[in-house]
């Protein structure tokens, strides 16, 4: 039977022999319900209809071949995330200029709803003939070359080693996964905008030597299982509303209807660690960051208390809206 889109918040019933106790994925049939795309500039316009109980939209993204005969689509790639803040827009825009001139792309979206994932149809073809920003895919692949993360299990942190590297847009982040029953859970962590930065006015690059304590930045469900870091990434956050400034961004927080998240495609970065009384590094596959717990005395606590990460630069509002980066979903 055929579904109206304006119902996509109700439920589906599990057509599996069992429930996830994560996140389960669910298409949507109707074949009206994908995005339209429109070309402007350097960029491809990505629109497509808000739900008011989705708590995050991600856009996904194939390139096509579709010069040669019958249609060839490449691996969908997570290209960014909206959050609504508030109930006032009834569609969405996303602005893809990652792309490159007279190549094919198809795009599709993900809601976040009730413990559930709800995609859309995939869209119609659209490729850009005008000049773009980029002229090949390594472009806005940030450039990671020599570089590895130096892992210290004794303080939880990683070291960038080998040179520095340039986020290409945004900011530097890193993505992290584990594998949690049937699911893999992949996350941006996005990393803080101090020290860590080069200088100021370039705060796209991640200087070398750069410490990274992974206790503050990662969110606690990845403590005490074996996580993977699967890539660094730019990424780069616009809020937007009615009082919009030359850049797009909203200052006054009241104001704010939506943040959009933009990602680059993400550059595989290896984890390496001294081995012990010997000058040379071994390759890491696995980082586990143990759960400290203190046996000694008794709890006399009258409230529960709060998680110390829970305001994590890397949280948009709580762990549930955490950016969300899935390489192979």
């Amino acid at each position: 039977m055929k579904k109206n889109i304006k119902n996509i918040t109700l439920k589906f019933l599990c057509l599996c022999g069992f429930v996830f106790s994560l996140i389960s994925c669910k298409e949507v049939s109707e074949d009206g319900n994908k995005p339209a795309l429109n070309v402007k500039g350097d960029s491809i316009i990505v629109s497509f209809a808000v739900d008011e109980k989705a708590k995050y939209v991600n856009i996904f993204r194939r390139e096509v071949d579709f010069f040669s005969g019958e249609p060839e689509y490449g691996d969908p790639l997570n290209i960014g995330q909206v959050i609504p803040k508030k109930n006032q827009e009834t569609a969405f825009t996303f602005e893809d200029s990652l792309i490159l001139q007279n190549v094919g792309y198809q795009y599709r979206v993900r809601y976040c709803m009730d413990g559930y994932y709800y995609f859309s149809n995939w869209s119609d073809i659209k490729s850009n003939n005008n000049e773009c920003k980029y002229e090949d895919e390594d472009d806005f692949i940030p450039d990671v070359d020599s570089c590895y993360l130096q892992y210290n299990s004794e303080t939880s942190s990683l070291t960038l080693k080998g040179n520095c590297i340039n986020a290409i847009i945004g900011g530097p982040a890193l993505i992290f996964s584990y594998k949690d029953k049937e699911t893999t859970v992949s996350r941006v962590f996005a990393l803080p905008r101090k020290e860590e930065i080069v200088d100021t006015e370039d705060e796209k690059i991640l200087e070398e030597d750069t410490p990274i304590d992974l206790r503050s930045l990662l969110t606690s469900d990845f403590f005490g299982k074996n996580i993977t870091l699967e890539g660094f990434i730019g990424e780069d956050v616009v809020k937007g509303g009615p009082d919009e400034d030359g850049d797009g961004n909203v200052d006054n927080v009241d104001n704010v209807y939506y943040e959009k998240v933009f990602w680059t495609l993400p550059a595989e970065i290896d984890v390496k660690e001294k081995v012990k009384d010997k000058d040379e590094y071994k390759t890491v596959d696995f980082i586990k960051i143990e759960v400290e717990t203190a046996d000694n005395g008794h709890d006399y606590s009258s409230e529960g208390i709060e998680n110390p990460i829970s305001e994590n630069i890397n949280s948009i509002d709580s762990q549930i809206t955490s950016k969300e980066y899935f390489v192979s979903k």
